[in-house]
């Protein structure tokens, strides 16, 4: 899912941006367009997935819940230091 988010936000990007408030506002506007049902259970594994399996299943043990817009901005955030900023996809094709 955090790489899914971090595409999404790309996609909401028209040039870089250089001040963390903007950023801030992006991850605003995709919490906003995430369901109740994806706002009410958020795993750590989703923003910043560990590589043992043993702390990997401890994490889905503890989700999240209800989370607000201002926390889903940090978890964004803790998915950028692992995967890196958000760029536009280039040369992708989905095809159904």
């Amino acid at each position: 899912m955090a790489i899914l988010l971090l595409v999404l936000l790309a996609g909401c990007e028209k040039k870089p941006q250089k001040s963390g408030d903007s950023s801030n506002r992006k991850y605003s506007d995709v919490y906003a367009s995430l369901s109740s049902h994806a706002k009410a259970r958020m795993s750590l594994n989703q923003f910043e997935p560990d590589d043992d399996d043993a702390a990997f299943a401890e994490k889905e043990k503890s989700p999240l819940t209800n989370v607000t817009a201002e926390q889903f901005g940090d978890l964004m955030k803790k998915g950028e230091t692992k995967f890196g900023t958000p760029h536009k996809p280039t040369g992708v094709r989905l095809s159904a």
